[in-house]
């Protein structure tokens, strides 16, 4: 997959052209919910470098959910996180009530879904169960294929340095431009809030509203650890007070640093399926693939409500729940999502944050995992970072709504209450109990949101969602569902 796509870039980027044509969407029928929409779909044809048109092309996937009502307000451009694709969502329920007065344009970063080139990669050496065994083995792993990509993207003429947080900014103006809006309203979640601030870092004035979904400022794209540790001391006091496993699970931070230890010294095989050819793998899952599965779901009741459950199989000889978080990161790290590390090494971070982040790693269950071989790896890559000035604080006047989930641990509230230092005209919305993902999804918010744009700023507040409980350490559970259960 990763080679095809990439050799569909050359096409247009190794003869530089521009056929100087309108942008044209094509019409598609799109179902939202239950409700059928009409829809335009297109590739947007924009400079590799936008300060170096004559470095060739690539191209930004575009989908655009039309209102049907006469007359629509400023569209709503999604940009979802990691970076991300968001034209997958074009069937999500949450859009519903926003097209009712306004288009909504989804947008795949560059890199992403169906964006060319795409870059993701699972072409020889790469080998997705390598990255989940200890940390050395999967450094040396990422390094090696990180530079087989790097080899094979510039013989291509593909520029991976070309792929980070300042072009794809460039690249959703460009949309705009295309598209014929005079300004926009942005909702951006988690690592799309990080693109978000630079967008309005250089073009504020198109933009009317702004909504930042678990917020990620220019300097913290990498987290620091003690903060992760923090969280999981929580979800731990969390476990302990609940009156249904509470007794047996008194201190579930103390269980999984010891887990951790134990699979360094002990890795556990988990038997996994490759998603592309369907044939069986025997994973070996050490400290740093086990590390690394807690820190993506740490920030999520629905998925941290099993982790007591996992610890009491395992110290039963069981994996079932284990096997269940193991076997979904490794059919999303089957084809290598090359263009996050890329884009992430890219805003990079302060001398000053490098040396807390280490700091903190010395004592941190997590280490430096969260970094995910920064900056060896960004080394590897031939990434270009973007400097201090690319992660200065962004100044903003536009009005903005901040929504954080008080149990979010990979974009926690106090993000968004530093970015509202310098966003005078802005609310903070919490929601106690909620999760990093689930803010995206929850109806409330969505309303909040739609109020938002229609009567603008009100006052900070408090939204309470129920609080999380954990799934029993044994048997069926009628209270508590999570897909490993079933």
């Amino acid at each position: 997959m990763a080679s095809r796509f990439l050799l569909a870039f050359v096409f247009c980027a190794m003869a530089g052209r521009a056929d100087g044509q309108a942008f044209r969407l094509e019409h598609r029928n799109v179902t939202v919910g239950d409700k059928a929409f009409a829809a335009g779909a297109g590739l947007l044809s924009v400079p590799q470098r936008h300060s170096e048109p004559e470095a060739g092309s690539l191209r930004i996937a575009v989908l655009v959910l039309r209102s049907p009502t006469g007359d629509p307000g400023p569209p709503v451009f999604f940009l979802n996180g990691i970076p991300g694709s968001a034209t997958d969502t074009a069937g999500w329920e949450i859009w519903l009530p926003y097209l009712a007065n306004s288009d909504v344009v989804l947008i795949d970063q560059r890199g992403t879904g169906r964006s060319e080139p795409r870059l993701t990669w699972d072409r020889p050496p790469f080998r997705a169960e390598q990255l989940f065994g200890n940390t050395e083995g999967a450094r040396a792993h990422a390094i090696e294929t990180a530079q087989a990509v790097r080899r094979f993207s510039e013989l291509r003429g593909v520029q991976l340095g070309a792929f980070n947080t300042r072009e794809s900014a460039s690249d959703i103006e460009a949309v705009r431009v295309a598209l014929g809006y005079d300004t926009i309203r942005i909702v951006a979640h988690s690592g799309g809030t990080h693109l978000a601030f630079e967008y309005l870092r250089r073009h504020s004035e198109r933009v009317s509203h702004f909504v930042s979904l678990g917020t990620a400022g220019p300097h913290e794209i990498h987290a620091l650890p003690g903060r992760l540790d923090a969280a999981l001391r929580h979800v731990s006091a969390l476990a302990a007070a609940d009156p249904r496993i509470g007794e047996a699970m008194p201190d579930l931070f103390t269980r999984l640093v010891s887990v951790a230890q134990s699979l360094e010294l002990h890795p556990l095989e988990i038997q996994v399926e490759h998603p592309g050819t369907g044939q069986p793998v025997a994973l070996q899952l050490g400290r740093h693939g086990f590390l690394f599965i807690l820190l993506f779901d740490l920030g999520d009741p629905g998925d941290f409500s099993v982790f007591p459950r996992m610890v009491h199989e395992l110290d039963n000889g069981r994996t079932d729940t284990l096997s269940w978080f193991v076997r979904k990161r490794y059919r999303q790290m089957a084809a290598w999502p090359a263009v996050a590390f890329i884009n992430r090494g890219a805003s990079g971070a302060t001398a000053e944050r490098w040396a807390e982040i280490r700091l903190q790693a010395t004592s941190s269950l997590f280490g430096m995992t969260r970094c995910f071989f920064s900056p060896d790896l960004d080394v590897a890559f031939g990434v270009e970072d973007l400097g201090d000035a690319f992660r200065a604080a962004v100044d903003c006047t536009v009005p903005t709504l901040f929504v954080s989930g008080s149990l979010d641990a990979n974009t926690p509230p106090e993000q968004a209450e530093r970015a509202r230092e310098r966003f005078p005209s802005s609310n903070h919305l919490v929601l106690e109990n909620g999760g990093h993902d689930s803010i995206l999804v929850r109806p409330e918010v969505h309303k909040a949101i739609l109020a938002f744009f229609e009567n603008g700023l009100s006052e900070d507040a408090r939204m309470a969602l129920p609080a999380p409980r954990f799934a029993l350490l044994e048997g069926p559970d009628d209270q508590v569902s999570h897909p490993s259960m079933r």
